[in-house]
């Protein structure tokens, strides 16, 4: 999905709800196959196990090990939590309109 550098908020908006309703559509076809995190909808409801599956707690652990401050944060990666949505900078992606 793209769109011009110059779109208004509004044709981003309807770009990016295309974008889920053809990701749904999509995982509808294979369900509990998973996909890759950059080929998913970013606002899967349950993502942890949508993109991670069993493995989220061992990557989690293994996260915690390296990182223990979480100073390495990206959104909806291992370690990612529901509260970070309210951080900047993914305030940004507009959950909590």
């Amino acid at each position: 999905m793209a769109w011009a550098w110059n779109s208004s908020v509004a044709d981003r908006k309807a770009g990016v709800q295309r974008l889920a309703q053809l990701t749904e559509r999509a995982e509808a076809l294979t369900p509990g196959s998973g996909a890759y995190v950059n080929e998913a909808n970013p606002w899967t409801e349950d993502w942890k196990e949508a993109w991670w599956g069993g493995n989220y707690e061992r990557l989690l652990a293994v996260k915690k090990r390296y990182d223990p401050d979480g100073l390495l944060k990206c959104w909806r990666c291992v370690g990612f939590e529901e509260e970070d949505e309210k951080e900047e900078p993914f305030a940004c992606f507009g959950l909590s309109e």
